[in-house]
């Protein structure tokens, strides 16, 4: 699964990261980061923005399309310890956004992997995330979307509870139409 082929993914990630930008304020120079980041497609629209950009991504497949397309890439799948590593290739501080978009149900520890995502947070920096939408997936029938990679799947409220936990809250949230609802 390569996010680029998709023309309509396309179009969502570039128009998303506009409104990301908007909504936390960000300008050149601040560091993006995205974990799962795929082929580069969702960092490529940030970094035509200005931005310094990483992906976080375990499928070598997919790092060498990003990488091959200008997107530096740390390819491993995130994980315990991998906040250091990743601290250590950025060219200075400043994470101002952290994305893990239709990450949280393929992660097979969550906690340890919201542990090192807090590792890599400052007090101004925004984590955003997406996720199939539990509610939408037994209202529509979506059984489809349920499958061996999927280790879990998420309400608003067990999202809530999870990042709690971390010391993460959520303060907005929107239902896309995108996997069939997120």
């Amino acid at each position: 699964y390569l996010t680029g082929s998709s023309n309509t993914l396309i179009q969502y990630y570039s128009e998303l990261a506009q409104r990301l930008v908007e909504r936390f304020n960000l300008g050149p120079g601040v560091i993006v980061i995205d974990i799962g980041s795929n082929d580069g497609t969702f960092l490529k629209a940030f970094q035509s923005l200005g931005m310094h950009v990483l992906g976080i991504e375990g499928a070598s497949k997919a790092s060498e399309i990003a990488v091959a397309e200008g997107i530096p890439v740390i390819e491993r799948f995130f994980g315990k310890g991998i906040a250091s590593s990743v601290k250590a290739s950025l060219p200075k501080e400043g994470i101002k956004l952290i994305l893990a978009m239709n990450v949280l149900a393929h992660t097979d520890n969550i906690n340890e992997f919201l542990t090192e995502v807090m590792e890599l947070m400052e007090p101004d920096t925004a984590f955003v995330s997406q996720s199939h939408w539990l509610m939408a997936l037994i209202r529509k029938f979506e059984f489809d979307t349920i499958y061996h990679e999927h280790l879990r799947y998420y309400t608003l409220h067990s999202l809530m509870q999870l990042f709690e936990r971390h010391g993460l809250s959520i303060g907005d949230a929107e239902i896309t139409d995108f996997y069939g609802g997120s």
